[in-house]
């Protein structure tokens, strides 16, 4: 095979084609190349002359997993063919969770098609099985369908999802799969949300200082590994216990960087990365529903690059094809790349391809509910201001948010740089910043709001700041004009309380 995944030095990875290693001498060549289907150990070979340079897969054993590029198979597959479906552990109440499999959206034209056909899926594993039947009633036609699963396949085996009648399924199974992520010894590993969370696949990565959730019956993890019991889901008849997990390890001490990083391959089939590689989208804010959306549309979008390689790559996926991104560097030496979005899924990932953490752009609308969101903004006074009364001095000075419910607020300020405060509380106090001028709402579920502040008039403010009485009292010498650069000195003093 052309690509592999190489993991050239403790806590990084990147995917590389075998050509670039002809004749160069490589370090710990039999222990740095991993097969990016199926996550063995491979070896890069060059036969010379009209032969191609590439990696090969060891001899197969019994405990070797099946692998397309082992056999040589038909890799003109789409990316969920590729990856499976994703895995979801959703949070019901507290301490009550769910497993759940998540089925990519199917338009309403092949959902009536699939109902007319009687056409029905089916999830099996470990002798357990879940069954149901494909129409609108069952499944979304905007977003990712979640389906409840209490069972799990024996360990180190997959989900298995059969589409039937085959002969009328050709067109869903370009949408979807034929299985699903299973479980490791120790469990599974999931990414952290306050409402659900994705199955991190078995030969993707976690990170140090985030969290986690983590599915096993038995956890006795390193010390690195902070935890805390959030509750126990029942799955094949057995009772897991779910737990909220923080990896604290640093590089900088690789002896136990590497034990935390065994310890998460051997139990999890996840390895340790000490940057997590992925698109922090800038401008504009999304929400997510199924993919991220745009709040304003089809516009472009501008992401950060977050990844711990010297020059990370971004991949796009278009079909069973995917192509390299143009990523740009900025001064600061940050990595950035921006892309238009409209009504077709746009779909990239960061350093490797086909891992499972790919990320989905789309503008399409955003489902807004009838819930009545609430938010006002208080100055430190106790002053609640209208939306209307809003202007650029009252944005610019620290003021309170009261919320009646969780949501994001993106500050934009003149030289066009965003803050973005995030709101989990019914009150909260946000910091003074100047030059602020105008504010989004982005709530969780889609809604969005934008005020843009008033900007007052020049002449009146400057008399506002500068009393004739103030300076008449403080004054001595001949009276000049005064240039309005002295009011962003003035406010400054103000700011930090000097009166004088």
């Amino acid at each position: 095979m052309k690509y592999a995944i190489d993991r050239y030095e403790t806590g990084s990875e990147k995917e590389v084609r075998a050509d670039i290693f002809y004749g160069k001498y490589i370090p710990q060549k039999h222990a740095r190349f991993f097969c990016p289907e199926c996550g063995e150990p491979v070896f890069w070979r060059s036969r010379g002359g009209s032969q191609p340079d590439k990696f090969s897969h060891y001899s197969k054993t019994e405990l070797s997993p099946e692998c397309d590029k082992r056999v040589d198979g038909n890799l003109k597959l789409n990316l969920y063919e590729r990856v499976g479906l994703p895995v979801y552990l959703t949070v019901w109440a507290d301490s009550q969770f769910c497993l759940n499999i998540g089925f990519p959206a199917l338009n309403e034209q092949l959902l009536l098609k699939a109902h007319r056909q009687q056409i029905k899926v089916c999830v099996a594993g470990a002798g357990d099985q879940k069954t149901i039947t494909v129409d609108a009633g069952n499944f979304l036609e905007d977003s990712v369908t979640l389906v409840p699963v209490n069972f799990v396949p024996k360990t180190g085996e997959n989900y298995v999802v059969t589409i039937f009648p085959k002969e009328k399924a050709l067109e869903i199974q370009k949408n979807w799969s034929d299985y699903a992520d299973g479980f490791s010894c120790g469990g599974a590993i999931f990414a952290y949300g306050e409402t659900e969370g994705k199955k991190i696949r078995r030969g993707d990565t976690v990170s140090p200082d985030r969290q986690y959730y983590v599915i096993a019956r038995c956890f006795v993890p390193p010390q690195e590994i902070l935890w805390k019991k959030l509750g126990t889901i029942s799955l094949s008849k057995e009772v897991y216990q779910v737990y909220l997990i923080t990896i604290c390890v640093s590089i900088e001490n690789i002896n136990r960087y590497r034990y935390v990083e065994n310890y998460l391959q051997k139990e999890f089939g996840v390895w340790l990365l000490q940057t997590s590689p992925e698109l922090i989208p800038l401008w504009p804010p999304v929400t997510e529903q199924g993919a991220m959306i745009p709040v304003l549309g089809r516009s472009k979008m501008f992401c950060a690059v977050s990844s711990g390689n010297d020059v990370p790559n971004v991949y796009r996926y278009d079909g069973t094809e995917v192509s390299s991104m143009a990523v740009g560097k900025g001064e600061s030496g940050s990595y950035t790349v921006s892309f238009s979005v409209d009504l077709r899924e746009m779909i990239l990932s960061v350093d490797r391809k086909y891992v499972g953490r790919e990320v989905s752009f789309q503008a399409k609308e955003i489902v807004r509910p009838r819930f009545q969101y609430d938010y006002s903004i208080e100055e430190e006074n106790g002053n609640l201001i209208e939306w209307k009364d809003l202007t650029r001095e009252v944005l610019a000075a620290p003021f309170s948010l009261n919320a009646n419910a969780r949501m994001d607020l993106y500050i934009g300020c003149r030289d066009m740089t965003f803050r973005h405060v995030t709101v989990r509380e019914q009150r909260l106090s946000v910091p003074g910043q100047y030059n602020s001028q105008e504010i989004f709402f982005v709530a969780e579920d889609g809604i969005f709001f934008h005020v843009e502040a008033e900007n007052v008039d020049k002449t009146e403010y400057l008399q506002t700041v500068l009393t004739v009485d103030g300076i008449r009292a403080c004054h001595g010498g001949a009276w000049v004009p005064v240039p309005y650069w002295v009011e962003y000195v003035l406010l400054e003093c103000k700011r930090t309380e000097m009166k004088r």
